[in-house]
């Protein structure tokens, strides 16, 4: 796993402490079993393709998509999955041995926190991105999308999956948990449903709703766009 220079961040958690708690707490509250695999039967594989996880978080959703590869015949993938918490990365780094291990399918971590990331331009074939915008401000949401833009070659997919417009009064108030804990401000694009508008705005094409689904924490929605 390849480390960056010392930087803030709020850790994947929230708080340190509850780290090992990540996996079950995710599962419980974004309905992970079924959100995720909705997710991956969207996802167009195909073989010797670079695709980026941001936001891997502990490598579970990196791990399917490798597993699903690979059960579908494609070899030759380079996953790479980016995270700002090293120690979130650790657990991915056990929960991914099995990928590296004698296949031509690969997967690398990288911890990094920074408005620009570390590849070319025009290097991936595809992104997925989950679970991480409503941490980030208008601002960073803007910068984030225009890297993602200058990374994925022309015509390749981002999947962005996160918290959007609540679809009912009840996920509304669900909703309220999310944005006192992770801001007003950074989640006030999610609330009013403005993600569509910013993959518009930072350059990319055709941007769909592929699903969206409530959980208990609020409206969780998934959206494809072409670079």
């Amino acid at each position: 796993m390849r480390r960056p220079a010392k930087s803030s961040f709020v850790p994947a958690t929230g708080v340190h402490w509850l780290l090992p708690l990540y996996d079950p707490l995710v599962a419980f509250c974004t309905r992970e079993g079924k959100s995720k695999q909705w997710l991956l039967n969207q996802i167009e594989f195909e073989s010797e393709q670079q695709i980026l996880d941001f936001g891997c978080g502990s490598g579970t959703l990196l791990s399917a998509m490798a597993d699903c590869a690979k059960s579908l015949g494609y070899d030759g993938l380079r996953f790479v999955g980016v995270d700002a918490d090293e120690r979130i990365l650790r657990q991915a780094e056990s929960k991914l041995g099995h990928v590296n291990d004698g296949s031509s399918t690969s997967v690398e971590l990288l911890c990094h926190h920074g408005p620009r990331l570390p590849y070319a331009s025009d290097q991936f074939d595809a992104c997925v991105c989950s679970l991480v915008f409503h941490h980030l401000t208008a601002e960073e949401k803007k910068g984030t999308l225009g890297e993602f833009r200058r990374i994925l070659r022309p015509g390749s997919s981002l999947y962005l999956m996160d918290y959007g417009r609540p679809s009912h009064v009840l996920a509304a108030t669900c909703f309220i948990v999310v944005r006192s804990l992770d801001g007003w401000r950074q989640t006030a694009d999610n609330a009013t449903g403005q993600l569509p508008s910013l993959l518009e705005k930072a350059g990319f094409q055709d941007v769909q709703e592929l699903f969206h689904m409530q959980t208990i924490l609020g409206t969780l929605y998934a959206w494809r766009a072409i670079a």
